[in-house]
This record gives structure tokens, C-alpha cells and sequence, in this order.
């Protein structure tokens, strides 16, 4: 394969000298200059900031915000492709081009970690705005924040919102033991948010890190760096709460890093890690010793790894769940169609419009690259089964946490479909700067909204009322339960009991009171299920449910306190002292 990156191809002239001195009008280098700067403001901001100067304010949807990157980025690559073919010696003079190429190993250390460190502060950034603006919910960040604190305080992993079980007996997630002395030490929700967000930025350096190990130029490798930073299913897991399996995906990533370093102990490692985030994940331990069986000639290290995430997978969702939730594996309800149907349902699920659909969006923003490559395409096959086969469309949402398990595996088989494709067609590889402007082209159109206008939304959302909201469920006492709205649990989630209205219409929330007796209860309107009972016929709280409105905020916002709690504060205040 030629080892002279796309980077160092567009520094070569036509006799293969790279020339210094630039040959542009003054006016184009201006005109360039600008469309540039105008395009980096557009993809980082969306240009709200100038539409909010301007006073146009909010676009109707979020769809009309992804159009100003979609523009800009065909308004400045077409030309830029243009360029390219017809005028060589104008295209490399450009002060783009000239402002990266030539490529030193400072410049990509410098750009790499440029990468990694923007992708976690968004991440960071925009979930903790999030939960400022009461957009963080019980499931799934609530549910591991009050596990994670009930380990802290002595009660493993128990889960009041999974009705009182251990953790363990919903997804197998002992992972969550080793990140429970982080939050001992940084005891709030967005110390998890920080965490995912951390995880998935490290995800950059090691797709890097693949593309070197299969004898990518650097230039190149760092391009598929760029990409993931691009690629909208990672961005969006990092704002669907919290869930430890995302926390994982670096170390499928160094899995195969490992196995295709021969680092024996260190890949077993991972996989250890890897399956115990969820035990749906034993597909991926299985996939990939079916991929060091077959590819990597590890006969008996990927057969016994195969067996062993086999039998794993049986014992976690046949014995140990159904043990420590007194009820059979809920998630295998979502595959009933599938266990159940004909090999043509089967089939239609797996290879129908739907199925290729999402295959499309999945593989789009790459360039379809994963499939050039057979061996590492494979390594998509058990999460892609799992979502294509469930009977929970959700799986199939590019807006959840779906696609962990899948993403790292779209850029392993995208890093190996390049390597085939310029290593195996000289035509390719010769028009290589052609192939790298129509891929960037891809993951732009795909790109959807910046970071930047998700922390924009959330920051509208934070008001002086939110404060308040936020300052009142902190002050309700952590030894007290509560029962309130799926918004408002990851605010007050530091309590062994805590407890989420239905969105149901039975139970009624006065049945609920009844059921739960929480010591607190709080209301807000903004919040209120939309298939339950209007508020008018829940508030004020009739008297036979004893309990008393305690504070207020807004109009809309509610806490009300038991009675029988009040009665037992007022005892403690009469006594003598």
C-alpha cells in the first residue's frame, strides 16, 4: 500500500515538488479565508449566535439548525473538490491546505488531542445544562445515581425504582462496583455524566491508534479520528442519561487492539470489562473470538472465549437475574416475535426496508466503507442482530444508547474498507483527496446539530425557577422517601427510597400515595404524565391522603410532606432541650 497520506497528497505538485510560495489572487485567498471561518463558525455554533444578534430567534425545528451545516459544508467542499480536479495548482495554495499540510507528528498529537478534549467538554458541558434545566430523567440516570449512592451508604445496589431489587437483577452490571468509588468521591448524577463523556472522547485517540496498527498513513488515521468525533450516534448516546455500557466502548476498541497486538492477558482484560457493563455484551466477547479464531489464527483462545460468553450469557439470564429479581429475564420479552415466528419473520426483520434503512443511517456518514471489509464488517453482527430482531422500536432510534456495541465496530470496519480500498484499486489511492472530501462530505450531511445548540436549548431552559425547583429537592431530608415526577427524581435521587409517578392512568397518583406512603410528594406541572389524571382533580391534596403543601415555587411546582412526618418533627421541637 503507498504510505503517502491523503495529507501529504494534496502537498505534491504534478513533479512532486511541494511549492512554497502562493500563487492566489489576494481577493481568492480572502474570499477562501472567510467561506472557512464562516463554515467553523456554522459547524461549532449552527450560527445561533447570530441569529440570536440578529433577533430571529428560535427556528421552528432543529432539522432547519442541521440545514446550516449541511450548506455550508456542500458550499465549501464542492469548490473545494472542484478546485481539486481542475485547478491542482490553485487547490494547493489554498490557505486551508496550507494552514495543515504538511502534517508533522506535533501537528497531529496537537489536533488529536485537540479532538479528544472538545468532544469530552461538550459532553460535559451539555449534560450538565441538561440536568441544571430538568432534562435528566429517573431511567436510566436517576436508577444508577440512587444505586450507585445506596452502595455508598451500605445497601448494594438497591433500586427503589426497580422496585426494590438489587440492581444486578434488571441488567447485569457489575461494572458499576468499580466506578462506585468514584461517586463515594463525587457523590452527584452529572459525576456519571462526566464519566460517559469521558469514555467516548477516549474513543478518538484509540480509533487513531486502529487506524496506525493496520499500517494507515497518520494523516489518515487521524481522519477516522475526526469522523467518530463527527459521527452523530456517539454524540447522541452522551445525551440519553446515563448507562454503564457506554462506559465500555474504549475497551472494545482496545480489545481489538490488543488481540491484533497479541497481547494475550491484556485483551482477555477487556473483555472482562466489556461484559460486565451488561450481559447483552456477551455478543461482542463472542464476535470477537469468533474474529481470533478465524482471522487471527488463535484457534483456541477464540473457541474458549466463544464457549465461555456462550455460557455466560445462559447462566446471567436463565439463573442469576431470575435469582435476584424473583422474576424471569424481563428483556427477552422484547425477542418473543423472533423466538417464536417463522424463519420468514426472521428474515423480514433482519433483511426487510426497515432493517436497511438502519443500516443506512448507520453506515452513511462512513461511506458504506465497513463493507468492503468482511472480517471486520462481522464484528457489527450481534448488537446489529439485537436491535434489528427487538420488538422495542427504541432499539432501532439513533437518539438512545442503541448503537453501543455497534459504533466502535462501524469505524474498526471503516479504518479496514479504506485500507482495502486504496491498497487493492491504484485508482482509488491516486484520487485519494477526491475519496477523503466525498467521506468528510458524508459524515457533515449526517452530522446533524452542533453540541453547541443542544447546551444553547438547555441553557434556555435554565431559569430562576429551575434554581428554585433544584434548591427545594435538595433541602427534602435524604433519609426521607419521595415520590415525584421521572424529571425531578435525578435531582433529589440520594435516598434509599425514591419513587416515580406512572404514566398510566391506573395506578391513579392517590393510589400511588396510598401504595407508597412516601414522606415527601412533589409536583410540577410541567412534568405532569400525560396519561393520568388532570392536575385539577389531584391538587390540593384531599385531606384523607395526610399530607400538607410545605413550600410552592412558581404557581406549578409543588412539595407536600406527610402528616405524620410533620406531627413526629413538631414532637422532636416541643422536647426539652
Amino acid at each position: 500500500m503507498n504510505e503517502v497520506s491523503f495529507m501529504e497528497a494534496f502537498q505534491v505538485s504534478s513533479c512532486g515538488v511541494s511549492r512554497s510560495v502562493p500563487k492566489l489572487p489576494i481577493w481568492q485567498t480572502l474570499l477562501w479565508v472567510l467561506a472557512s471561518v464562516w463554515f467553523l463558525f456554522v459547524f461549532l455554533t449552527n450560527a445561533v449566535p447570530l441569529l440570536d444578534a440578529l433577533g430571529i430567534g428560535e427556528l421552528k425545528s432543529k432539522t432547519r439548525y442541521a440545514h446550516f451545516i449541511k450548506f455550508s459544508s456542500l458550499a465549501l467542499l464542492i469548490p473545494l473538490a472542484c478546485l481539486y480536479i481542475f485547478k491542482r495548482d490553485s487547490f494547493r495554495d489554498l490557505p486551508l491546505v496550507r494552514f495543515f499540510f504538511p502534517l508533522s507528528d506535533n501537528k497531529i498529537t496537537i489536533l488529536l488531542r485537540s479532538l479528544t478534549a472538545l468532544f469530552f467538554l461538550n459532553g460535559v458541558w451539555g449534560g450538565w445544562l441538561r440536568h441544571q434545566a430538568l432534562e435528566t430523567r429517573a431511567f436510566d440516570l436517576g436508577i444508577f445515581a440512587q444505586a450507585l449512592w445506596n452502595t455508598v451508604h451500605g445497601d448494594f445496589l438497591h433500586s427503589s425504582l426497580k422496585d426494590g431489587i438489587c440492581l444486578l437483577g434488571d441488567h447485569f452490571a457489575p461494572f458499576l462496583i468499580l466506578i462506585s468509588p468514584i461517586y463515594a468521591a463525587f457523590p452527584n448524577p452529572v459525576t456519571l455524566l462526566t464519566l460517559q463523556a469521558l469514555a467516548t472522547a477516549a474513543c478518538i485517540p484509540l480509533i487513531y491508534t486502529v487506524g496506525r496498527q493496520a499500517s494507515l498513513p497518520k494523516g489518515d488515521a487521524l481522519l477516522f479520528a475526526f469522523l467518530f468525533f463527527l459521527y452523530g450516534p456517539a454524540r447522541n448516546t452522551l445525551r440519553a442519561d446515563f448507562h454503564p455500557e457506554v462506559l465500555v466502548e474504549p475497551l472494545m476498541i482496545a480489545a481489538f487492539i490488543f488481540l491484533r497486538a497479541g497481547r494475550r492477558l491484556l485483551f482477555l482484560l477487556s473483555l472482562i470489562l466489556v461484559v460486565s457493563a451488561k450481559e447483552n455484551l456477551s455478543g461482542v466477547v463472542f464476535i470477537l473470538g469468533f474474529y481470533a479464531f478465524f482471522f487471527e489464527k488463535r484457534r483456541w483462545l477464540g473457541l474458549i472465549i466463544m464457549a465461555a460468553s456462550a455460557v455466560y450469557l445462559l447462566a446471567i439470564t436463565q439463573i442469576v437475574i431470575p435469582a435476584l429479581s424473583g422474576e424471569p429475564y424481563l428483556y427477552s420479552g422484547f425477542y418473543r416475535s423472533a423466538v417464536s415466528g417463522s424463519a420468514w419473520v426472521i428474515l423480514h426483520q433482519l433483511l426487510g426496508p426497515g432493517a436497511w434503512e438502519y443500516l443506512l443511517k448507520l453506515l452513511a456518514p462512513v461511506l458504506f466503507l465497513p463493507i468492503l471489509h468482511p472480517p471486520t464488517f462481522i464484528l457489527m453482527l450481534p448488537v446489529l442482530t439485537q436491535n434489528l430482531l427487538s420488538e422495542n422500536g427504541v432499539t432501532r432510534s439513533f437518539n438512545y444508547h442503541y448503537t453501543v456495541g455497534l459504533t466502535p465496530f462501524v469505524f474498526i470496519g471503516a479504518v479496514y474498507g479504506w485500507k482495502f480500498l486504496i491498497s487493492r484499486f491504484s485508482w482509488a489511492d491516486a484520487r485519494k483527496p477526491i475519496a477523503v472530501i466525498a467521506l468528510t462530505a458524508c459524515a457533515l450531511l449526517a452530522y446533524g446539530p452542533s453540541e453547541y445548540f443542544y447546551s444553547w436549548k438547555s441553557a434556555k431552559k435554565t431559569t430562576p425557577l429551575t434554581a428554585e425547583i433544584q434548591r427545594q429537592m435538595l433541602a427534602i431530608p435524604t433519609q426521607a422517601s419521595l415520590l415525584t415526577h421521572a424529571n425531578l427524581i435525578p435531582q433529589a435521587v440520594h435516598r434509599k427510597e425514591v419513587y416515580q409517578f406512572e404514566f398510566n392512568a391506573t395506578p391513579t397518583k392517590a393510589d400511588s400515595l396510598r401504595r407508597l406512603k412516601p414522606d415527601y410528594v412533589v409536583f410540577f406541572e410541567p412534568f405532569w404524565e400525560p396519561n393520568s389524571e388532570p392536575m385539577g382533580e389531584v391538587l390540593p391534596l384531599r385531606e384523607d391522603l395526610g399530607y400538607e403543601l410545605i413550600s410552592s415555587a412558581g404557581g406549578s411546582f409543588f412539595v407536600y410532606r406527610s402528616r405524620k412526618l410533620s406531627l413526629h418533627a413538631e414532637e422532636i421541637r416541643s422536647r426539652p432541650q
